[in-house]
């Protein structure tokens, strides 16, 4: 479904990219793990076709996406729903208003039919008296859930999650975790997920990827990363202060 290859990006002196491969099978969900400016918000930007590598080819669906124009490159961005970290909900916006923006703005659907799937989806969120209220008046889970229906409100192919699980309680961090799960088996979508939390990361993922030095050193399912005896994979997941000895590499 999605297929990096040997990607190179970066920003002046500052290599961010470097020689990183992937490849994220059809309805799995994949997350990738790492410090903080490392990477992985500019690998999601390729994805989507936002940035264009320096070298490296990225596929989605089979079809290289780095030589498409501006307007082939809407039609893929159309395969995918985005969930922010900051849910980046429209404050003047009611709920249900937020999560129909994409309809409006992308499809010809009647008012009625725009309603329809608004409600649909907010139902499958748990969300459906919650439609007239404002983010201002939702709590931080509600918000995440808003988020989750505004990007599959289109029945994307893929979605992406920046840090699903952010400044949440453990219980609602469960539910949203519950929501990925259900997500991809009830729709089977393909899932990719930006994450710091290990808990998280070890529920929802089928696969998880270790990004540093601008590539993913290391891919295993839960329990090959967990037991991992890379000094750089423990050191993240054990949350331990950097040790010189397996300080990051430098790119």
């Amino acid at each position: 479904m999605i297929e990096l290859v040997d990607v190179y990006k970066a920003f002046g002196p500052k290599q961010v990219l470097n020689g990183f491969s992937l490849r994220v099978e059809r309805g799995e969900t994949f997350v990738i793990i790492g410090r903080n400016g490392i990477g992985k918000t500019v690998t999601f930007k390729h994805i989507m076709g936002l940035m264009k590598p320096d070298r490296g080819k990225v596929l989605v669906e089979g079809v290289d996406i780095t030589g498409l124009s501006n307007h082939e490159l809407i039609a893929v961005r159309d395969k995918f729903g985005m969930v922010f970290q900051g849910c980046a909900l429209l404050n003047w916006l009611t709920v249900a208003e937020n999560v129909a923006l994409p309809l409006r703005e992308r499809t010809s659907l009647s008012k009625r039919q725009i309603l329809d799937k608004v409600m649909e989806k907010l139902t499958l969120m748990g969300l459906q008296n919650a439609g007239h209220l404002f983010p201002a008046e939702c709590s931080g889970g509600m918000k995440k859930r808003a988020a989750v229906a505004r990007a599959i409100v289109r029945d994307p192919q893929i979605i992406l999650y920046d840090e699903p699980t952010a400044g949440l309680d453990p219980i609602m961090a469960s539910v949203v975790n519950d929501l990925i799960i259900e997500l991809r088996q009830k729709l089977q979508i393909t899932s990719m997920v930006v994450t710091h939390d290990m808990a998280s990361a070890y529920r929802i993922a089928d696969r998880i990827g270790m990004l540093s030095g601008g590539k993913l050193i290391e891919i295993g399912t839960p329990e090959q990363i967990r037991t991992s005896q890379n000094p750089i994979v423990r050191q993240f997941i054990e949350g331990r202060v950097a040790d010189p000895a397996v300080a990051e590499r430098p790119t």
